[in-house]
């Protein structure tokens, strides 16, 4: 079983959850969506799985330099594909794909479903 990491080399929780992975003997390969590019058709599934809200960090410095007209609260999917596209750091990080699941963040909760999925 693969698991596929998406976020930015330089974040401290994709860094955390990779460290975790390979302490519980999970092989996982990352994707740096600044560097390797954005992967838009995976994102389109993030998004409709979780909804724009969970896709996009809401709270970084990035998001709060756009202009009102850009941080719409009821973006569409392809205005949030589109922002996520030209500003691959507001993407919330880490995204985790496991056997079909996807999971975005590092937390207890995501530990435990990870853990669940792999065994």
């Amino acid at each position: 079983m693969m698991i596929e990491i998406y976020g930015l080399k330089n974040c401290d929780r994709c860094r955390a959850a990779l460290k975790w992975l390979k302490s519980q003997e999970l092989e996982a390969r990352f994707h740096d969506v600044r560097q390797d590019g954005f992967p838009e058709k995976e994102a389109r599934k993030w998004i409709t799985v979780l909804g724009t809200d969970s896709a996009i960090n809401r709270r970084s410095t990035t998001w709060r330099q756009l202009p009102p007209a850009r941080r719409a609260s009821n973006m569409t999917t392809e205005e949030a594909l589109a922002l996520l596209k030209e500003f691959p750091a507001l993407l919330k990080r880490p995204v985790i794909e496991i056997e079909g699941a996807v999971l975005i963040g590092f937390d207890d909760d995501v530990k435990t479903e990870i853990k669940r999925i792999a065994t």
